[in-house]
This record gives structure tokens, sequence and C-alpha cells, in this order.
């Protein structure tokens, strides 16, 4: 499944000519984001921030995908310290929740929902199927503050049954937090979250019935 970055967001190739909007940039479009314009106008070294909080979340993800795929980094491979540091405390979460991975980094779609992303790690705890995500934070996270946490995981949840025909029973959101180098385990009820899934996406496909370059990006995939 080719993975296509747009001025829009990222696509995802489906089926030829067939193109889904990522779980994230289906996100995006149905999120408010000026509290993220006000904090980069009061915060001067914002471009910095978000760098370092970025390079540490792509390490910390490879750790995790490597564990879980076991396979050895290669020797060209340094993880960012902090990385490196909340590794060992995202392990242990991830091997209390789970004892079998089935993917990892996996792409998906859905039919139902027309939406596709990667998920970070499909998994097994004794005859329970789960969807697991990874994140990190400066800090704990309340539950209300991460709705959009939850949506991610029940999208992923629905291309799991639609794709595998397998009924996911529970997910988690493993948040990496870096000013106490712990990690917080969130579990996500998929039932509950569906129906918010479901909103999202009729939410952007209206916003692309009248964007006629919307349209066109989805019909032809062409990157900007």
């Amino acid at each position: 499944m080719k993975q296509i970055n747009t001025k829009f967001g990222r696509l995802y190739e489906v089926r030829p000519g067939v193109y889904y909007p990522s779980v994230t940039t289906m996100i995006k479009y149905n999120s408010d984001e000026t509290w993220l314009e006000e904090w980069r106008k009061r915060e001067p070294n914002h471009k910095q921030i978000v760098l370092e909080a970025s390079t540490i979340g792509t390490d910390l993800h490879y750790l995790c995908e490597l564990y879980c795929t076991n396979t050895v980094a290669p020797s060209t491979f340094i993880p960012h310290i902090e990385a490196q540091e909340l590794w060992p405390n995202m392990k242990i979460a991830i091997d209390d929740i789970t004892n079998d991975f089935i993917f990892s980094e996996h792409r998906m779609c859905s039919d139902k929902l027309r939406v596709a992303g990667t998920c970070d790690l499909v998994a097994c705890k004794d005859d329970r199927l789960i969807i697991i995500d990874f994140k990190n934070s400066r800090k704990r996270k309340s539950p209300s503050s991460i709705k959009n946490y939850y949506i991610q995981i029940a999208m992923y949840a629905q291309m799991v049954e639609e794709m595998y025909n397998y009924k996911v029973d529970t997910g988690y959101i493993l948040i990496a937090c870096r000013d106490t180098k712990t990690t917080q385990t969130i579990e996500v009820d998929i039932n509950e979250w569906k129906s918010y899934a479901k909103i999202y996406s009729n939410n952007l496909w209206k916003q692309f019935e009248t964007n006629p370059e919307l349209q066109n990006l989805f019909k032809t995939g062409a990157a900007q």
C-alpha cells in the first residue's frame, strides 16, 4: 500500500487508482488547531521543540518496532538519548498487556470509513486481540484531552475487522512521559469510539464533496 505525501496530508493508494486519506489526515480535518497556532506565536523556540519531540518519538517508535519484530538494530542507528531513557518503561508496559505480536507498523485500510493508516502494533493477550498505539508527551495526559487518540485506535480496529475478519477486543494507548521517564497506559473501549470514527469519516468526505482541489487530489493521488 503506497504512501503519498501531499500539501493536504498523507494519502494511501489502497488499490490501483483508489486513494484514501491517512488516519492522521482525517483527524486533522476534524480538529480545531487554534491552540497550536497560539502556542507557536507565544513560543519563540517552537520549531526546535517540535523537531526534538518528533526525533524522540520517531526513535522510540523504532525501538518498539525492533522489539516487536525481534529485529536487531542496524549499527548506524543511535537513538536520541531521551528515547533510550524512555524505552525500558515502554518495554515493561508492552509486556504487561501482550504475550504475542501479530503485526508491527502494518499498513491497512477501511472501505467503510474510507481511511487508511499504519498501525503501530496488533497483538494478543491470551485470547484477546489488541490494538496498541505508541505516543510520547512532555507529561501525562488526562483521558479527556486525547479524544483523537481514542478515535485513531477505533479506526485501526475497524481496519483489522474488515481486512482480516477478526474482532478486536480492546485497544491501548501507551504514552511515554518525558518529564518522569514513565509510561502511561490507557485502555480504549473500541465499541464506544467506533461511532466517533464514523462521524470523522463523514465530516471529511463532506469537505471532499465541496472542495474541487481535494476531489482532484483523491482521484489522482498527485503529490504536491
